[in-house]
């Protein structure tokens, strides 16, 4: 099969969910139910072996994306860095895009009027990450970004703040977090649907490296450790 045909996005913010379109199955989608964190070993043959049940190679992919998050801080940074390096050795372009925006347009691609959409992730204790998304709907549909990742506390998340945003997180854990009136609005969905990265790339979504050590930057909003920071040692003398 021509390498021209086929693009193909991984993410794995979360449960690792794969999306290739032109292969024989024209688009096969594929998540990885059963691998977590301590699985990351197995994620290259679980590509490997999921692009065959597409009918294709990793080598016949003609370009790749990858969603940067937020997620599992170690989850991504595999993800990324696995298809740097498939991409890396068969020369093929590799594009990052917001795992956040995959879930805003699954919320929204289907509408041809205006929405805001806020996407909540789980920052653990007991905070959320929130990143808010304007779709413009009508014959020519965007998707743009209100407001960037950020940690937030629960309770900061006013009515007036949200407004009439439709609400969704790839994480139940949220919906203990949340108020009252944030939670009947919320929507839970499973994973983060690889999917949509496809989708996003044509809206103009994506972050491409330049440069043979260029990398693409996963989304950070806060470090890998989720404990208080002591303060240094000098300081506790």
């Amino acid at each position: 099969m021509s390498q021209t045909q086929v693009r193909a996005a991984l993410d794995t913010s979360g449960i690792p969910t794969l999306a290739i379109a032109g292969g024989d199955a024209g688009l096969h989608t594929e998540a990885a139910e059963n691998m977590d964190r301590r699985s990351d070993g197995n994620l290259a043959l679980w590509l490997a072996a999921a692009c065959r049940r597409a009918g294709v190679e990793v080598t016949e992919v003609s370009q790749w994306l990858v969603g940067t998050g937020p997620g599992s801080f170690s989850g991504i940074r595999v993800g990324i860095a696995l298809l740097e390096g498939i991409c890396l050795a068969g020369d093929m372009p590799l594009i990052g895009v917001p795992s956040s925006v995959a879930l805003a347009l699954e919320a929204c691609r289907s509408s041809r009027e205006p929405l805001e959409v806020a996407v909540l992730h789980d920052a653990r204790r007991g905070q959320v990450i929130v990143t808010r998304f304007a779709w413009s709907g009508g014959p020519s549909p965007g998707l743009r970004m209100v407001s960037e990742a950020a940690v937030r506390d629960p309770d900061s998340l006013f009515e007036d703040d949200i407004g009439e945003s439709v609400l969704l997180s790839p994480h139940a854990a949220v919906a203990d977090y949340v108020p009252a009136a944030v939670r009947s609005r919320l929507r839970l969905v499973p994973r983060v649907e690889a999917r949509w990265l496809l989708e996003a790339e044509p809206l103009g979504w994506g972050q491409t490296p330049t440069g043979p050590t260029a990398a693409i930057e996963p989304v950070y909003v806060r470090p890998a450790v989720f404990v208080k920071p002591r303060p240094p040692r000098e300081s506790r003398r």
